[in-house]
């Protein structure tokens, strides 16, 4: 392995990495919303059926 090789990889984990950062930001601001629209409507703060939904699902998409 080249350093031109060593540093595409490193480039692209760092694209990568600056990709998860945004996304993450994106969700946290739409978790936000969600709170601020339960606690305007009423509805309870946690969804057990959804999060065992969700926790599922994610578990499928890791192991794949």
């Amino acid at each position: 392995m080249t350093d031109e090789t060593l540093r595409a990889f490193r480039a692209r984990i760092d694209e990568l990495d600056d990709q998860l950062i945004r996304l993450l930001a994106e969700r946290f601001e739409i978790t936000k919303a969600v709170g601020a629209y339960k606690a305007a409507t009423g509805l309870p703060a946690a969804d057990p059926s959804r999060e065992a939904d969700q926790v599922a699902r994610l578990r499928s998409i890791a192991t794949d």
